[in-house]
């Protein structure tokens, strides 16, 4: 991003149209559409990139079917008409005007070379002295000395290496772009130049690899160069820490937290590749400078031992404890940690497992709804928590998701493996999104793609149904104008049109379609207090259980009335209990008020979620928390039968996280306490630290 006195400007480096995503990001915000830059798009009309550091050249790749026209732009009017057209159910006749030209880009990446210096160390061993033939050296010339040796300028040069060759990105997403790359002048010369890439980097699918139009593409660039594949045969994805935790919370309940099932082994590093074909992998580096480790650094792969990971846990979880208790004189936040030993945390996990044991013959045989929490924080994503997403599995093989924050299909894959994310997208039967806030919709595009791309290969015959605010269909529009259609892949239901037929006409053809969808009795979507147009669900399924989701809200009287003795309340609780004020600002419910929330709905089960990423991993339990409250973790699975187990984890959790440890105020406690700010002093205003 650049920046002058009076406007900051954003350059999207891509094909036509890649700056309009910034058209999405203000219909989607509640901001001002001066709050965002201004955005410059830069690609092959630009010929290259350059600055101090390197020269990047592009690549325009043209789809096999493009006529060279300008992409013609979506009529909005006919956008919205088509939209409202298959609400009602009616035959709407829209035809797609997206038939110009289709671009992806590809780039060449050219380094600048070093500057050079003559290194006095390097010529007093090699007992030589400075005349005019260093005058060569420096021009990259050998000389040859009197005494009949030959001095290359590495001998005696810093930083010297001939130019390194070029890295190539490529990305061909389909057969239909094959032709373009094979043909392409650009790469073509790279074959010719005196410096070969060092590394060509290919975004394409594996079974397109394999054509033999790509491998003779590949055989034009021999040893000099290194092939790196990103694709879906890559193991991944892999986020490190949110791996690591799930591996702690998997030994406090197996059943709730299952060990997940991407194609990452974090338990093993893989073993690297030596030939000139290298498949990517998550944390995989290549070093091109220094010239000494130029490369793969296989070693850079990340990997734990979940045993050695799991003691150092219990350790950090009486050392911390201990040592700020030390200084901590406020017995309302001391809970138990007080003298803690890794044994009284072993003991607190022992005792967790015989009950489990014990419970399990006493469990309800209840399987629906399974609900399945892939993000549990507010805001942007962190290692534990990824914005807000819940999957709930119907019936067998019948899914509904409500909330897509971004890094939802990641979570899907890194929780459910390839395959299985696949199965459950073919089988979604819709999506609830709440408001448009960016992390509660910022995945769902992905998920659309997908879902798009099944229909495709006639995997999924019927359209995903999409529940959100009206202004998504603008995003829609968006996204099928400069991006990809996907309009014949999903049907538009806008929220407050829903909530108008509960009120008014409960057996409106929308309404009984959305009902018979989900295989529901009632169905209500709610307008809940938050800083944009925001709705909650609450629905009650035909084989009689009934469920409400809050979304973002303050507490609500309305969801309160229409969530009436639900069997399971989901609820935001944004902050810790005692920011009830903060929380009113920003429209956001604190653990307390949302307990109170279930109780005044008369809900036999409170899942808490939406925390704030201030509290990491565990925010504090309040004494409102009885057996019928619990709080949500990423990767979470229950069932009805397992959800009176919850209760019982509360002690090892408390044990091994100690809620109060990730909240402000002891976060402070340990910052003053290492800065030695308050060293001797037996009391601290706890309540002053944590506001």
């Amino acid at each position: 991003m650049s920046t002058n006195p009076t406007k900051e400007v954003l350059r999207c480096h891509g094909p036509s149209f890649v700056e309009k995503v910034k058209a999405m990001l203000v219909i989607a915000s509640d901001k001002k559409r001066n709050f965002f830059p201004t955005c410059e798009q830069r690609g092959i009309k630009d010929v290259k990139f350059k600055d101090d550091q390197l020269t990047v050249e592009y690549v325009e790749l043209l789809h096999a079917a493009c006529d060279g026209k300008t992409p013609q732009l979506y009529d909005s009017w006919a956008f919205k008409k088509k939209v409202f057209n298959e609400i009602e159910g009616s035959n709407g006749i829209y035809e797609t005007a997206l038939n110009g030209k289709k671009t992806v880009m590809c780039y060449i990446i050219k380094l600048a070379n070093l500057s050079t210096n003559v290194d006095i160390s390097k010529m007093l061993k090699l007992n030589i002295s400075s005349g005019p033939w260093i005058k060569q050296l420096v021009s990259g010339k050998s000389v040859t000395l009197e005494d009949g040796r030959v001095i290359h300028p590495k001998d005696v040069m810093t930083n010297y290496k001939t130019a390194a060759g070029p890295i190539v990105v490529l990305d061909c997403p389909t057969e239909d772009y094959l032709e373009s790359l094979i043909t392409n002048k650009q790469l073509l010369d790279l074959q010719t130049d005196n410096v070969k890439p060092v590394l060509m980097i290919h975004m394409a699918p594996a079974a397109l690899i394999t054509d033999p139009g790509y491998q003779a593409f590949m055989d034009r660039f021999q040893s000099e160069t290194t092939h790196l594949m990103m694709n879906e045969d890559s193991p991944g994805p892999y986020i490190h820490k949110s791996q690591m935790f799930q591996s702690v919370l998997n030994r406090l309940h197996a059943q709730i937290s299952p060990v997940l099932q991407g194609k990452y082994n974090y338990n093993m590093r893989p073993t690297p590749t030596t030939g000139r074909i290298v498949q990517a992998c998550p944390g995989l580096k290549y070093t091109i400078r220094p010239e000494k480790d130029e490369g793969f650094n296989w070693d850079s792969l990340p990997y734990y031992d979940a045993e050695e990971y799991f003691h150092n846990v219990k350790e950090e979880a009486v050392n911390e404890s201990l040592e700020v208790i030390k200084y901590l004189d406020y017995e309302k936040h001391s809970i138990n940690l007080k003298h803690m030993t890794v044994s009284d945390v072993e003991n607190e996990i022992n005792l967790l497992k015989k009950k489990l044991n014990a419970r399990e013959a006493l469990t309800e045989d209840k399987d629906y709804p399974e609900v399945v929490f892939l993000g549990t924080g507010s805001g942007k994503p962190s290692s534990f928590r990824n914005s807000s997403s819940i999957l709930l599995q119907i019936r067998k093989d019948e899914y509904f998701l409500m909330d897509c924050g971004e890094g939802t299909l990641l979570q899907m894959y890194q929780m459910y493996g390839l395959e299985k994310t696949q199965h459950i997208l073919r089988n979604l039967k819709g999506v609830f999104i709440t408001h448009l806030h960016f992390d509660h919709h910022g995945g769902l595009f992905s998920i659309i793609e997908v879902v798009n791309n099944e229909m495709r290969q006639k995997r999924r015959m019927d359209k995903l149904t999409i529940i959100a605010p009206i202004t998504f269909s603008s995003l829609c529009q968006h996204h099928s104008r400069y991006l990809n259609p996907i309009e014949n892949s999903y049907k538009f239901i806008p929220n407050h049109a829903l909530y108008d037929d509960v009120k008014t006409n409960p057996n409106s053809y929308v309404l009984r379609e959305v009902k018979n969808l989900l295989g529901l009795s009632e169905l209500a979507i709610v307008p809940v207090y938050h800083s944009v147009k925001a709705y909650g669900i609450c629905m009650r399924h035909k084989d009689g259980w009934k469920l409400v989701y809050s979304g973002d809200t303050e507490p609500c009287d309305l969801l309160i009335r229409y969530g009436q003795n639900c069997d399971i309340l989901i609820h935001e609780a944004t902050l810790d209990g005692g920011k009830e004020e903060s929380a009113a600002r920003k429209r956001h419910s604190t653990v307390t008020s949302a307990i109170q929330v279930g109780r005044d709905m008369n809900a036999k089960f409170i899942i808490l979620t939406h925390f704030s990423q201030k509290y990491a991993k565990l925010p504090v339990f309040p004494e409102e928390s009885t057996k019928n409250v619990a709080y949500a973790f990423d990767f979470m699975q229950l069932r009805p039968s397992q959800l009176w187990t919850l209760h019982l984890v509360k002690p090892a959790l408390n044990a091994l996280f100690g809620g109060q440890r990730d909240s402000k105020f002891f976060r402070v406690l340990l910052q003053a306490k290492r800065d030695e700010r308050w060293m001797g002093k037996k009391a601290v205003n706890v309540e002053e630290l944590a506001d």
